[in-house]
């Protein structure tokens, strides 16, 4: 069994290094299924804690459930917190309007629960902030983790709403620093997680397999 991580088309890179995106002051994205799994509840319960440091603060959530229930289950919470003001929902977009989307954040969110099924993931939502230069919020997990040591591109935490919350009140609280981390981001995709460099990586697996390794 051969794992094949997740990545983003070329055209992520180009897009983002020619659209002149004004990036929103406090604006924080997530982007992905809103599906029970990955408890997401999490990240509601932190951004309570962050309106609390940072009035000014907003969360875009793009995406949406498996089921009606799961994004029910999310914006209910939003509305016992008493963050209808400071959190949106999208529902599911084209992806090049999700990109316009993040294009405004100062920040992206990725949470990954790390249980028997998602342990093994590989996020697509973290290597498209990287590509588009948005410094990251991501919880400890095998494959975030390592991307962060690599890329230097932001910051991981033990998974828990205080663990998230204190990373994007610093992230906000200390923009320059935060973009700075961001500004990593591109070249470390543009070296491992274009779709091209992925397909070279299966090929040369398929040819080491079948004896014919270059």
């Amino acid at each position: 069994m051969t794992p094949v991580p997740m990545g983003v088309p070329l055209r992520l890179l180009e897009m983002a290094a020619t659209h002149n995106a004004v990036t929103v002051p406090g604006t924080v994205a997530y982007v992905g299924t809103l599906a029970a799994v990955r408890r997401l509840d999490v990240i509601i319960d932190a951004f309570a804690i962050v309106r609390d440091a940072c009035p000014d603060a907003r969360l875009i959530v793009i995406g949406d459930g498996d089921i009606p229930a799961e994004r029910a289950a999310l914006e209910y919470q939003v509305r016992r917190l008493g963050l209808t003001e400071q959190v949106h929902f999208t529902g599911f977009l084209p992806v090049d309007d999700v990109w316009r989307i993040l294009g405004t954040a100062a920040v992206g969110l990725s949470p990954i629960s790390v249980d028997r099924v998602l342990k093994v993931a590989s996020p697509t939502k973290l290597v498209e902030y990287l590509a588009m230069r948005k410094p990251v919020v991501c919880n400890d997990h095998p494959e975030q983790s390592a991307i962060i040591r690599d890329s230097n591109a932001g910051i991981s935490v033990a998974w828990g709403a205080r663990q998230f919350a204190e990373a994007m009140i610093w992230m906000l609280k200390h923009p320059e620093e935060a973009q700075t981390m961001g500004e990593l981001g591109p070249a470390w995709v543009r070296e491992n997680r274009t779709y091209p460099i992925i397909a070279a990586g299966v090929f040369a697996r398929y040819r080491q397999i079948l004896g014919q390794a270059a």
